[in-house]
């Protein structure tokens, strides 16, 4: 090969490169544009980024009879303006064919690696949070993932995230909703939902008729706190955080305790229920739905 062939090669590689190094730098803070989904789209840009840059150090070249160290150094340098400066994400869902190819589809192709990257940290967050645990396990985990991501992050990043909240905020939910499977009164679970935490959330208190749906509201919301949680995590790039595996103990049911009405004398009150508390959210509305009728 030639001395300008083998330029023009060096140029597509080290175009390539810088292409994947700014990309990584466009998308900071909101994942991984290398990742299991997105990987293949995030080549593609550097691919098309790095045959774009190529080609225009090659006109330049000619047009101003540059040496070809110069059209190296064209090369590297442009995809940080042609790729990452100058093509923003489209504001709009459909955006025309004439507007594609000005951009010679890369803003595509950017938009393509965004909603790769979203499936990914979606699947990533789903991983850690198992859909079959229990009251306690789901707690045990919101402290595990709490106490991996607060030793590595800095102290003003912590609090900015307000992770120690996002916890408080998964154990009151799941409070409440132990008190609905323990059969509590509704003027109990009633002043459990005017707690500090809870007050703001208006839904909860107009489904007050409806136990079972607001139970399964509560843990609903206490694992989207969860992956709120994991997903603070993955920005912050910390990949290497594994699935929580809960301790035996954690998994075994425990019915919980009776709630006695206030006016309910000693030899009133009801004994405890004995029940085996299910593995499911699904198989909780069950109980609640026993609780209703009665």
């Amino acid at each position: 090969m030639s001395r300008e062939e083998w330029g023009l090669v060096l140029t597509f590689v080290l175009a390539c490169i810088s292409a994947a190094f700014f990309l990584v730098l466009r998308f900071e803070g909101k994942g991984r544009p290398f990742g299991p989904r997105s990987r293949r789209w995030a080549l593609a840009v550097a691919g098309a980024t790095g045959a774009v840059s190529t080609l225009a150090a090659l006109g330049l070249a000619a047009v101003g009879h540059y040496m070809p160290s110069a059209l190296v150094g064209l090369g590297i340098v442009a995809p940080s303006t042609l790729c990452l400066d100058r093509i923003r994400d489209d504001k709009d869902d459909h955006p025309s064919l004439l507007g594609s190819a000005a951009t010679l589809w890369l803003g595509w192709l950017l938009r393509q690696v965004a909603e790769a990257m979203a499936q990914d940290k979606a699947e990533w967050c789903e991983d850690r949070v198992n859909p079959e645990w229990l009251d306690d396990e789901l707690i045990l985990a919101a402290h595990s993932y709490h106490d991996f991501v607060r030793e590595r992050l800095s102290p003003d990043e912590f609090e900015r995230h307000h992770l120690q909240v996002i916890v408080a905020d998964v154990e009151e939910r799941l409070h409440v909703a132990r008190l609905i499977d323990s059969h509590a009164p509704r003027d109990v679970i009633a002043d459990a939902l005017r707690s500090p935490r809870l007050s703001d959330q208006a839904w909860y208190e107009r489904n007050l008729d409806d136990l079972t749906r607001l139970g399964n509201r509560l843990q609903f919301d206490a694992r989207r706190d969860v992956r709120h949680l994991l997903v603070i995590a993955y920005n912050a790039r910390l990949y290497r955080l594994r699935p929580y595996h809960p301790p035996p103990w954690a998994a075994v049911p425990r019915p919980p305790a009776m709630v006695a009405s206030q006016r309910a004398t000693p030899s009133e009150a009801p004994a405890a229920p004995v029940r085996s508390a299910p593995r499911a959210v699904t198989r909780r509305a069950a109980f609640r739905d026993a609780q209703d009728s009665d």
